[in-house]
């Protein structure tokens, strides 16, 4: 720090043959979801998620929000259409964009993804949400 000014330098050294567990970093944000309504044209179900690294330092990525419990016979859509998977097997995950195209999430730094579910039966929308980091591309 020097006077009004902060700057921080992160590094995430590892064996790339080895490469470092995932890491739970859900304790360091804050997650909101906004109310589920219907988009009537494409029949799908609409949220919104908000994600702020409340950590106070920056959180070196990539960052993963996974997606993981929810009801049989309902689909999470990505921004282009599909999701993947990555552990636990089945989990739907979104990658977290980081600012400016930096290798952290800066304190502070809100994310805003938006979960659209097919959900045909009309089942209850109940999931967990958790925030890991991973070096690999899952």
């Amino acid at each position: 720090r020097n006077g009004g000014f902060t700057d921080y330098a992160t590094f995430v050294v590892e064996n790339p043959s080895a490469p470092l567990a995932p890491a739970d970093f859900t304790s360091q944000f804050t997650i909101q979801e906004s109310g589920l309504r219907l988009n009537r044209t494409t029949g799908l179900y609409v949220q919104t998620i908000t994600l702020t690294n409340t950590s106070g330092i920056p959180l070196p990525g990539a960052l993963y929000l996974i997606v993981s419990g929810l009801p049989s016979g309902v689909s999470l859509i990505g921004v282009n259409g599909v999701t993947a998977n990555i552990a636990p097997v089945g989990s739907n995950y979104f990658t977290l964009p980081l600012a400016g195209g930096s290798v952290t999430m800066l304190p502070g730094q809100v994310v805003n993804l938006q979960f659209q579910f097919l959900n045909p039966g009309r089942a209850a929308l109940n999931y967990s949400l958790k925030v890991n980091r991973t070096s690999i591309a899952p």
